[in-house]
């Protein structure tokens, strides 16, 4: 999966006025700014079409689930870690590193 150009070089300039990280860090907020305001463009630019994101607390830790549609077959994609923000941080290192697993999604 490839980050747009457009995106890329927005968010960066976004980021660039981002000094205090005493609440969440560079790596954190790109992370969310990059599937709360550009996640359409960026998985549309890839074949997919961004349908739903919800997380859930699972015993012990969060479970970000993430819908799409390639060609009009709903898929869906599991991430489980310690905290919200770490879901997303791991949603995007798997999704650019082509190693998150799509399944068909049973309840599209």
């Amino acid at each position: 999966m490839n980050i747009p150009d457009r995106v890329d070089l927005e968010l960066g300039a976004a980021l660039e006025q981002w000094c205090d990280q005493r609440v969440i860090d560079y790596s954190d907020l790109e992370g969310l700014l990059m599937l709360h305001i550009y996640g359409q463009s960026v998985f549309s630019q890839n074949g997919l079409k961004l349908t739903g994101i919800s997380f859930r607390w699972k015993q012990d830790s969060w479970l970000l689930t993430v819908k799409v549609r390639e060609n009009g077959i709903p898929l869906v994609g599991f991430i489980t870690a310690q905290t919200t923000t770490a879901c997303v941080s791991r949603l995007w290192t798997l999704l650019l590193g082509d190693r998150l697993h799509w399944a068909k999604d049973k309840f599209p």
